[in-house]
């Protein structure tokens, strides 16, 4: 008998508790949904102090910037197709003075151009996001010449 009275109890204790949780129709309470607007990402610009002489595709959206050790990358995204942007990344350099050091192109994934304009360099990728969307990394490292540390 000991043993059936801590079982009652303790399905009592059980139902009391569950009791609790429900509302005066016997239903459960629903949960309180909230919800967070993700904030609007703000737009990014060029640095102030961003080259004029590197190309950039007309109507270009920069997506990111960086500097780490004396090298600025920036990354854009354009509309247009790969082949259109190699070639005008490629004419647009050429006609603001660099020298083109290396042209690659790998079908579907991408491309990439490189150039030198005295001690500085630049290296261009150009990869498809989608069917008419590109995105142009653009790496410059100022200064190419060899430094002792």
């Amino acid at each position: 008998m000991h043993r059936s009275c801590v079982v009652l109890l303790s399905l009592c204790l059980a139902a009391s508790g569950c009791q609790r949780t429900l509302d005066s129709a016997g239903t459960a309470p629903l949960p309180v949904a909230t919800t967070r607007a993700a904030p609007t990402p703000q737009p990014l610009s060029l640095p102030d102090d961003f080259p004029a002489d590197l190309y950039l595709p007309p109507g270009y959206d920069v997506r990111s910037v960086m500097e780490v050790d004396g090298t600025r990358v920036v990354g854009v995204q354009a509309r247009g197709d790969m082949a259109t942007l190699f070639a005008d990344a490629r004419a647009g350099m050429h006609g603001l003075g660099w020298r083109q050091t290396l042209a690659l192109q790998r079908a579907p994934d991408g491309a990439m151009l490189s150039f030198e304009k005295g001690p500085r360099a630049a290296v261009l990728w150009l990869r498809p996001v989608a069917a008419d969307t590109v995105q142009l990394q653009l790496q410059l490292r100022e200064d190419m010449r060899v430094v002792a540390r």
